[in-house]
């Protein structure tokens, strides 16, 4: 039973330092960021035109959304990328603090002691 109550103690503290983590987090958007080459006319040289493309919420249950694309200008390419870049590490700790609370869930009955 020890052996399980520092267990779930370690489970906590990794999930108390993984929720200043999140806590942490600047701003954030959804989606990915992307680069499409395209020409002015055909036969010219291509330039890089910059998108954001991203699933909005479902306006009809059960009916699946249409993904939507979003310019961005030339002098918002860097922020973007940032935001885009928080988000991802959003979805990784939520995965993580997940994983953690289901091994808390697992452990409980065994470091607690219940049912023997």
């Amino acid at each position: 039973m020890k052996r399980e109550a520092k267990r779930l103690e370690k489970l906590l503290q990794k999930r108390t330092q993984l929720l200043r983590q999140l806590h942490s987090i600047g701003a954030l958007i959804d989606g990915s960021l992307v680069v499409i080459h395209r020409a002015t006319r055909p036969g010219t040289k291509k330039y890089p035109g910059y998108f954001l493309t991203y699933k909005p919420p479902r306006i009809h249950p059960g009916q699946p959304s249409k993904t939507k694309t979003l310019y961005v200008p030339v002098a918002l390419v860097d922020e973007v990328r940032v935001w885009s870049e928080e988000c991802a590490k959003v979805r990784f700790l939520i995965r993580e603090i997940s994983e953690i609370q289901r091994d808390i869930i697992r452990n409980h009955v065994a470091a607690k002691g219940v049912g023997k």
